[in-house]
């Protein structure tokens, strides 16, 4: 299978973008203003953070991932290839997803007693007001589909689960 590749614009078709993020330069001019045909690769270089690579064309800068974008509406996810559409996410929905369970985990192993101390501080405080939106979130609804009725048992429900577990020290989640 073969690459797709599109032109830069306004460089008079003297650069392209591959779809894999590679910039092909396809000709310059020589002294004498001839154009001498080639196809080079651009290396491009990174930026002050050391971040995105940049690559100069015709006096501005471009970076890799807003010529991606731009020419094919996506660039791939770091670790997984996958399509990212946003040019400010740099992994996809599901390995963000990943990232987040494994940073979580790392800092509840390197940190048991901050996580105790929050743990304890989130559980056990009195919480008498339960709103609709809460309860929506809980049922996994919007809002606007929460009767009264609903609301008022559920309501109920949650707060007799927090007497109960408050009355024996124990998780309110241990309670189905």
């Amino acid at each position: 299978m073969e690459l797709q590749t599109k032109f830069i614009e306004g460089t008079n078709e003297q650069y392209s973008i591959r779809e894999d993020g590679v910039v092909i330069s396809h000709y310059r001019f020589l002294r004498n203003l001839k154009k001498e045909y080639r196809t080079l690769l651009l290396s491009g270089s990174k930026d002050k953070k050391c971040t995105t690579i940049q690559y100069g064309i015709k006096g501005k800068m471009y970076t890799k991932n807003a010529l991606l974008i731009t020419y094919f509406g996506f660039k791939k996810c770091y670790t997984c290839e996958t399509a990212v559409k946003n040019i400010l996410h740099s992994y996809c929905k599901d390995c963000i997803k990943i990232r987040d369970r494994e940073s979580t985990k790392k800092y509840r192993k390197n940190n048991p007693i901050k996580v105790k101390e929050q743990a304890k501080k989130g559980h056990l405080k009195d919480r008498d007001t339960v709103n609709k939106a809460y309860v929506a979130c809980l049922l996994s609804l919007p809002v606007s589909l929460i009767t009264d009725e609903l609301y008022n048992h559920h309501r109920n429900l949650i707060l007799y689960k927090r007497e109960i577990a408050k009355k024996h020290n124990i998780h309110m989640s241990s309670l189905k």
